[in-house]
């Protein structure tokens, strides 16, 4: 009851206002809880009084869903959920999930309270346990984190968070074998989004812009100390029939301090389906001398995709990937890329597109393909 008539924005004695009554019907849906809201207002005999009477009802608030999808790295990929948005009739979220590949097996699990203390400001415990199979080393990773966002506008929101995590990085090959073991990670930062998109599946419009800053420090429980850096930026341009041209810049830096090397897991990588699209998973940057990613402290990336109609659900794309990986985060530089050219086809479905793309390599270095094939859902930004 308390949580429904926190979501009020008209009181017992304040003067009647058509406007105060929208919002609060507005409040209400927004919860996700209500699939009709209605509001009936009766007046007394002398006009000087109104009783306003909310008649809502509920939306099932217990969902189990599926998913089946797949990546040129991971493989075919299936997962499984819960999840109630509405835990024992509070209005707080529970969130269960899995999800199973030929090289990742993860659990997240996620308790929240999207209205705490006011309107839209969400704190939120996750605790995570996962396996992920990469190119040069496998990574086991048990964490929680213990978030407070709240929105700055309608369209961007600030996230302050404290993390702690345990890893374990095995089966390291090549060099990277030197720099594997277990670390545990104290962390806290603060991340910051906006995204004017007019829709995340399928954006044709707008721009999506996040950044976050990070620290971890033994003070905070963990063995590692250094501070991470990261900024990402994308829009997608119209250009008519059904045209559009999508661009992208980020950037990450981690910088290591302290008596203990950066673990192999909190390096950067680059090269994949969502990344420079000419290079295999992690396959762009420094590497052994057998060929076996060892990553770096510092990682760029640039692309542009020009997205055109072809038959149907058939969508064609046009692009060009760059991005390099460097070894010191303060000899950072723009400069001195990889480059990815190639065309790809997109498959409109409900859950995202499908695509399949070809990627050239216009400057091939030592141990370098000439070219990949990549498959995934979902655009790549």
């Amino acid at each position: 009851k308390s949580h429904i008539l926190g979501k009020l924005r008209i009181h017992k004695g304040e003067p009647l206002d058509s406007s105060k009554i929208q919002e609060s019907l507005d409040s209400f849906y927004k919860t996700g809880l209500f699939e009709m809201v209605k509001v009936r207002k009766d007046l007394s005999r002398d006009g000087k009084k109104a009783w306003l009477t909310f008649v809502f009802r509920e939306a099932p608030s217990k969902h189990i869903w599926f998913l089946a999808g797949g990546g040129s790295y991971e493989g075919p990929r299936v997962g499984i959920g819960y999840s109630d948005r509405n835990l024992f009739g509070t209005g707080k979220l529970l969130d269960l999930r899995t999800k199973v590949s030929a090289r990742v097996l993860s659990f997240d699990q996620t308790l929240a309270d999207p209205d705490f203390l006011e309107e839209n400001q969400v704190l939120s415990l996750r605790t995570e346990e996962s396996t992920r199979r990469r190119a040069s080393f496998t990574t086991s990773v048990f964490g929680t984190e213990l978030s407070l966002s709240r929105p700055l506008s309608s369209k961007s929101r600030i996230r302050f968070f404290d993390s702690y995590r345990v890893k374990n990085e095995k089966n390291a090959r090549g060099l990277a074998a030197l720099e594997a073991g277990r670390s545990k990670i104290g962390a806290a930062g603060a991340a910051w989004t906006y995204d004017s998109r007019d829709q995340i599946l399928f954006p044709t419009r707008g721009t999506f812009l996040q950044g976050s800053f990070e620290v971890a420090t033994k003070a905070l429980g963990g063995n590692v100390s250094f501070t991470r850096w990261r900024f990402q930026a994308s829009r997608v341009f119209p250009l008519g029939s059904e045209c559009f041209l999508a661009a992208r810049a980020g950037t990450t830096l981690v910088f290591p301090w302290g008596d203990r090397p950066l673990p192999l897991s909190e390096k950067v990588f680059m090269g994949g389906e969502s990344s420079v699209r000419s290079f295999k998973q992690d396959r762009l940057g420094p590497r052994d001398p057998k060929g076996h990613p060892l990553g770096g402290q510092y990682g760029n990336i640039f692309g542009l995709e020009f997205r055109y109609p072809l038959v149907g659900p058939l969508r064609g794309a046009l692009f060009w990937d760059a991005g390099n990986v460097g070894r010191d985060a303060d000899k950072w530089t723009p400069f001195h890329l990889k480059h990815g050219i190639g065309a790809g086809v997109r498959y409109f479905l409900p859950i995202g597109p499908a695509r399949l793309d070809w990627a050239w390599n216009p400057r091939r270095g030592p141990r370098e393909a000439r070219w990949a094939l990549q498959f995934s859902l979902g655009f790549p930004f």
